[in-house]
């Protein structure tokens, strides 16, 4: 009869070391997934920053051209003026609006990441309430 016994021991003993493995990997996952979590928040935190800095320029450059006196600056200059006024303020436009797709995008992975971590704490959850409810079990 002891030998049964002994059995059923060495099986709870071996399910609660295979399921201290899986919590350790799940652990491991969590803090690797919490890393990235952190590393993409600081990014957007950047781009967000890098995106109110060509906001903030492309307003100067708009009440810049129409603080300038256009009575006194006339003809050829004004045009060629204009014109490469014009291009300064739609390159601003054009690296604010791909930065901004870079933030929706960025966004994503944000989301991404935090629904991967929702379901790695759920499954940790799960196996620590496994791995709880088989040692009451052996003891």
């Amino acid at each position: 009869m002891s030998g049964i016994y002994e059995t059923d021991n060495i099986d709870v003993e071996a399910t609660l070391k295979m399921h201290q493995a899986e919590i350790s990997e799940k652990k491991a996952a969590k803090a690797a997934k919490e890393k990235e979590l952190s590393r993409l928040r600081a990014a957007r935190k950047r781009l967000n920053e890098q995106i109110d800095s060509y906001r903030t320029l492309r307003t100067r450059i708009t009440s810049m051209k129409d603080h300038i006196n256009k009575n006194n600056f006339k003809g050829d200059r004004r045009d060629k003026f204009d014109t490469k006024f014009e291009k300064v303020s739609t390159e601003a436009n054009n690296y604010q609006n791909k930065h901004q797709s870079n933030l929706a995008q960025l966004n994503s992975k944000i989301s991404d990441c935090e629904a991967d971590l929702g379901d790695i704490l759920g499954a940790l959850g799960s196996l620590y309430k496994t791995y709880e409810n088989l040692a009451r079990s052996w003891f």
